[in-house]
Parts: C-alpha cells; structure tokens; sequence
C-alpha cells in the first residue's frame, strides 16, 4: 500500500484551505494508494470542521515549520507515509498527478519529487535550481537582504527571470536537479529514513535550498519529473505581509543558510 499525505500550512486564509482540501480530495487515486490531508494551523483560527487533520501547538512556525509539525503529527500517530507531499494552498495538481506518479520509475536513492509546476499557468517554476550556488552567491543574499534597495532590485531582477522563464517551454525530460520549487515538493520516505528532516531554523523563504541541502548531505537525489502537472496562482498568503517584514525573513533566511550550509 502507497499512502500519501499533502501538508498544507494555514495562516489566517481558510477559504482558501478549504479550497485546497478540495482540490486534493477529488485527485484520482491509483489503485493500492491512499491520500489524506493535514493542516498545520500557524494562526489558531483554522476552524474544526475542516476536512482534514487540524494541528497546532499556539505558535507560528512559519511555512517548512508548519509542514514539519504536520509531518510529525503524521509519524507519531500513523508513522511515516511514502511520500508526504508539501503543498502551498494556491498549488493546484493536475487531478492526475498521482496517477502519473505511480507511473514514473523513480531509483532507490531519489528522495525529492520536483513536478511541473507552472506560475499563473504559463511561467515555469520547476527546475527551480539545477546546480548548487556558490558561496559567494549565498554570501552576498546575507548581505543584499540587509538593504531595502538592494531587496527592491533583487525583486526586479527576478521579475525579469521569471519573464524570461515564460518564453522558454518546460523540458519535457526528467533529470535530477539540486532544489525543487516550494510551491510543491514530494518527499519520499527514504528521506526521512535515511536522517532526513523538515526543521529549517527559517521562518519563511529558502525552504528549497534547506531540503536540497539535507538531500545532499545524505546522498539522495532530487529529481524534475514533468509529467507530474500543477498550477501555482501564487502569493496566496505572502501577498498579505507587509515588505518590511518579507526582506526580515529573507534577510533571517539567508543567514539561516548560510550558517547551516555555506559559510
């Protein structure tokens, strides 16, 4: 049996959760798979009546925090699932993502399911980063995100990125790659068996280079499966936060990273 949990990580937007729930309940489930679904309630207004798991403990963890109390909850009571799916509330799946996933031959060490995932349903956003970045590049986020300008021009230059990134088509083939996009990430149980863990010392931002880093470090693969499809509307939650407190936890990020992985 191949169970499967999707995480999703709620703070003050509930119709939205609601949604999601949804959208993930109606999926098409291959044969011999189960689904379930858990929010993690950052908030502490997520209502009851949900049709998922609800947990919380007072606190905001923040986005991989949430997910990694989600996927706790999961481990004490059921233990760990084949794959525990972390899933923004604006990511759509293709009502048969799961059905092409069963599909896909995956090697024992690959750990990390990047799928097809497609911002506003024409920019890619998968491969999210195809090699690891240097040191310097990690050095120099600690220090840009120090500075509102630099912030503000760092947003442009990724604006121009993801212009560039809808006129390019998404490759067809799968590969490995370093990092997957957070919208969506699937983790396989060998990622937890083998050490791996969700608690990132981040708040919010980076999240994707804290899982390809914990994947390198225990030599399993993160690999770009395309025919894998989702949808990404984007900015669901983030959208709400003011930007002082957006270029915080990206500067807070970035010395997170850096500390943990780089210096």
């Amino acid at each position: 049996m191949t169970s499967v949990v999707f995480a999703l990580v709620h703070y003050r937007n509930t119709p939205a959760i609601r949604k999601a729930i949804a959208r993930l309940r109606a999926l098409a489930v291959p044969a011999g798979w189960t689904t379930d679904v858990i929010v993690a309630d950052n908030s502490g207004d997520a209502p009851p009546d949900l049709d998922a798991a609800l947990v919380r403990d007072g606190s905001n963890r923040g986005y991989l925090g949430g997910a990694a109390m989600a996927f706790e909850h999961r481990r004490a009571a059921h233990g760990v699932p084949s794959w525990f799916v972390i899933v923004n509330p604006d990511a759509e799946p293709a009502e048969d993502a799961l059905t092409a996933l069963a599909k896909t031959t995956l090697a024992e060490n690959v750990a990390i399911v990047a799928p097809s995932v497609l911002l506003g349903g024409h920019t890619p956003q998968n491969p999210f980063m195809t090699g690891r970045p240097s040191r310097a590049r990690m050095r120099i986020y600690t220090i840009a995100f120090r500075s509102a300008l630099l912030t503000n021009v760092m947003g442009v230059l990724l604006d121009l990125k993801r212009g560039r990134a809808r006129l390019t088509p998404p490759s067809p083939e799968p590969r490995s790659i370093y990092a997957p996009h957070g919208s969506i990430v699937f983790v396989r149980s060998t990622f937890f068996e083998r050490g791996g863990t969700l608690a990132y010392r981040g708040f919010m931002f980076g999240e994707e280079i804290h899982l390809a880093e914990q994947a390198r470090r225990l030599g399993v693969l993160v690999r770009f499966v395309p025919s894998i499809e989702v949808i990404h509307a984007g900015g669901s939650t983030t959208r709400h936060v003011d930007l002082a407190s957006r270029r915080d936890w990206h500067r807070a990020s970035a010395d997170v990273l850096w500390e943990d992985y780089f210096r």
